[in-house]
């Protein structure tokens, strides 16, 4: 788990710039949040896959899961 961290972070904080930038717009907030999530999703996917990997990877050397 302590290995998805700093992707998990980086994720986050890609979402706090989405929604600031939207809200900066003038967006309604609740389009923000929405909008913002499902960018953010998309532009962040493939930090997710290496997330995953990392996570696989350390279940593996932890020997629980590694079938997954």
């Amino acid at each position: 788990m302590r290995v998805q961290l700093p992707y998990f972070a980086a994720r986050i904080a890609a979402l706090l710039v989405m929604l600031t930038i939207l809200l900066i717009l003038s967006v309604n907030p609740l389009l923000a949040i929405l909008a913002g999530l499902v960018i953010v999703g998309v532009l962040t996917y493939p930090l997710g896959r290496l997330q995953r990997r990392a996570a696989q990877q350390a279940a593996g050397r932890a020997g629980v899961g590694a079938g997954r």
